[in-house]
């Protein structure tokens, strides 16, 4: 029997709606034979019932899902006991254990997790690099018998936007021309960036005790360690990038109210 549970992920509260677990389907129970339980809803119908976008249906979605599993200790006569959604952190993730974790994303959508996925987020990085590099590896590979081109970069870019107050602060560091405007050496400002396979990348604007501001990009591996950097710069808006491993890593920082 496949035991499978749904996890609604709620990005406006950061919080996990965890379904019960669901034994098997229609058919497995089938297939099982001489079984007191059955199941009403094959694998499709399970997983169209949860089609939803929404906590209230995603509730909806777990009752009616239990009431459609017969159990021969359900009595006749008693309403059948229906367990709720259970609020999770991530953090809580590896205390569920299932043959398939389906979570649904923004807009309803549908991802089940690897199938020897522990939970954590460092493993589950570690397997979207992966599969990333093995894919282009292979696209690469091809890609140069088609073209007689160069490899070239997979590329993850990621934006961030910060307050018109914040950027004329640090453009007050940078062009500072007195002491009292010196944005001092322990009062460094960074905004930072993770990309799908867990590198982070920093922007930072760094001060001196007697010279303008400077800035600069930095970039980490799942653990915490640097792994690439940028030259030294007076911009702190703009585009900046940063190679590792094949893997182009474009981090854009703009001012609120400027598109992009």
């Amino acid at each position: 029997m496949t035991r499978r549970i749904f996890i609604y992920v709620d990005y406006q509260e950061r919080k996990l709606y965890v379904s019960p677990t669901f034994n098997g389907d229609k058919t497995e129970y089938a297939q099982r034979g001489g079984s007191l339980d059955t199941c009403d809803l094959t694998a499709e119908d399970l997983f169209r019932l949860f089609e939803v976008k929404n906590i209230p249906d995603f509730q909806k979605a777990c009752s009616e899902t239990q009431r459609r599993y017969h159990s021969c200790l359900d009595g006749a006569d008693s309403p059948k006991d229906l367990l709720p959604a259970t609020e999770m952190d991530v953090s809580e993730l590896p205390q569920l254990h299932a043959d398939e974790l389906i979570f649904i994303l923004e807009n309803g959508r549908q991802v089940t997790a690897p199938a020897d996925w522990d939970g954590r987020m460092e493993s589950l990085y570690e397997k979207v690099r992966e599969v990333f590099h093995s894919i282009v590896s292979l696209a690469q590979a091809l890609n140069s018998l088609v073209t007689g081109q160069g490899h070239g970069f997979l590329d993850y870019c990621e934006g961030f936007m910060i307050s018109r107050a914040e950027s004329d602060v640090i453009d007050g560091y940078l062009y500072a021309r007195s002491e009292e405007q010196y944005q001092g050496a322990d009062n460094t400002i960074t905004k930072s960036v993770i990309f799908p396979d867990g590198m982070q990348m920093d922007v930072k604007c760094c001060g001196s005790q007697d010279d303008p501001s400077w800035t600069e990009a930095v970039l980490f591996d799942r653990r915490g360690n640097e792994v690439a950097h940028t030259d030294v710069f007076d911009e702190f808006e703009g585009k900046w990038e940063l190679v590792h491993e094949g893997i182009l890593y474009t981090m854009i920082i703009k001012m609120e109210g400027e598109p992009w």
